[in-house]
């Protein structure tokens, strides 16, 4: 269950990339081409050059998936390596979901704020 719960955060970050780059790509955007892309990684890439904000998460996404993939097969842990790198600290296995699921929370927000505020559909600045 718990590799099902990391497998729909992930899911749900790649629908909010699909609608965000939708919204900054205009009528120049492949959205078919994008959505075919595999890894949410890439999408997040593409975006955050979209917005002006590259950061690599790649390598803790890539984490997330080998966990979220290691759940079904073996015990947790084999999983030690990839929950630090995920979580950026060495947690157990309840503590870590919790983790990453606030990681995604915090990506998306920024995310969504970002795309938003360039598209110019909500202004976040100070009165």
């Amino acid at each position: 269950m718990t590799a099902n719960h990391l497998r729909e955060l992930d899911r749900f970050l790649c629908v909010l990339l699909e609608e965000g780059a939708a919204l900054l790509g205009g009528a120049d955007h492949d959205a078919p081409a994008f959505a075919r892309l595999r890894k949410t990684s890439e999408k997040l890439f593409i975006v955050q050059q979209m917005v002006g904000t590259p950061t690599d998460h790649a390598s803790r996404l890539a984490a997330i998936r080998r966990i979220a993939a290691r759940l079904r097969r073996s015990s947790p842990a084999s999983q030690a390596k990839d929950i630090s790198l995920a979580c950026e600290a060495p947690l157990d296995l309840p503590l870590a979901v919790q983790s990453i699921a606030l990681f995604y929370r915090d990506l998306g927000n920024e995310l969504m704020k970002k795309i938003l505020v360039q598209r110019q559909i909500l202004d976040f600045s100070e009165p």
